[in-house]
């Protein structure tokens, strides 16, 4: 069984200093609040989706109509039974319910709720980008609201101004393909600004890696010269005059030298070592010179008698 306060002598040895498991949880709980919290990019990615969904509906709410367009603009066998079909195609849209139009003008203004979204803080490297995609979205509107609108009407009045029934019909098919093209031109701006995003954050993670593996490199490198222990003075003391450089070498031997006569002068006058020297003189050294000279007195007399 661990004793109370064991928890927190161990995280205080783990981490360095001392922490108690309040100061513990207050970090944990304002680390989780900031990694909870609904940041700016967090709403750009709101807005993204919010202009995808919008865009991707209202192209498919036009893109039905060209089951009639394409007859009337592309397929060079149609007849005036095709122009005849489309007029009673876009009369049926004219009585479209107010709710179901009510829908669609819906969807086109969240759409452009993502835009004001994105653009109220855009990065500047991307904000002409930003804008492009809000003003084709804008420039689709406008076609939906002036030409196709128009052209729906006229299909009931039968009154097409200075072209033929079939001319404005033709017109009213070229304004949904026109329509379509912006918005498939904000699709495409969107994708490229998703994946120049997705490729900033990959190429930030690569940075910060290999940051951390340099900051991880060099910390084990000071943790191995702090690991290194230092020379002992004996071992300093047996380093050879040779490998010392220029002028210590020589500033070393005068240091000796100068050891040495103060040795020399001291023991020259110690009474001790005078009469040790006295000694020597009157009693050893004759002695060992007297034995020296009957050695070589007895080795002659051997060399002498094995010749006879």
């Amino acid at each position: 069984m661990f004793k109370a306060g064991s928890t927190e002598k161990f995280a205080s040895l783990k981490n360095g200093a001392v922490a108690t498991t309040t100061c513990y949880s207050t970090v944990a709980i304002g680390r989780s609040a900031e990694e909870n919290m609904f940041t700016y990019s967090d709403a750009c990615t709101v807005g993204m989706g919010l202009i995808l969904c919008a865009t991707s509906f209202i192209i498919g709410v036009f893109y039905t109509n060209q089951a009639y367009d394409y007859r009337i603009l592309f397929d060079q066998r149609s007849t005036q039974t095709d122009f005849e079909d489309a007029l009673k195609h876009y009369q049926v849209l004219h009585k479209t319910p107010l709710p179901v139009l009510a829908g669609l003008g819906i969807v086109a203004v969240v759409g452009l709720v993502g835009h004001l979204i994105r653009i109220y803080k855009p990065n500047p490297d991307l904000r002409n980008f930003e804008y492009g995609s809000l003003v084709l979205y804008f420039f689709g509107v406008c076609v939906c609201l002036s030409n196709i609108k128009t052209g729906i009407i006229s299909s009931v009045t039968r009154e097409w101004g200075d072209v033929s029934e079939n001319q404005g019909l033709a017109v009213l098919g070229s304004s949904n393909i026109i329509l379509i093209l912006f918005f498939i031109g904000v699709i495409m701006l969107q994708g490229g600004l998703w994946y120049t995003r997705w490729d900033h954050q990959v190429r930030l993670k690569q940075f910060f890696e290999e940051e951390a593996q340099e900051e991880a490199a060099k910390r084990r490198k000071a943790a191995q010269t702090a690991q290194g222990t230092p020379e002992t003075p004996s071992s300093q003391s047996q380093v050879p005059q040779e490998g010392l450089p220029g002028d210590t070498g020589k500033h070393s031997n005068g240091a000796s030298s100068k050891r040495a006569e103060k040795v020399t002068e001291k023991a020259k006058s110690d009474p001790s070592i005078q009469e040790a020297e006295e000694s020597y003189e009157s009693g050893i050294k004759p002695t060992a010179q007297q034995y020296k000279a009957d050695n070589g007195n007895e080795v002659r007399s051997r060399r002498t008698g094995g010749k006879k």
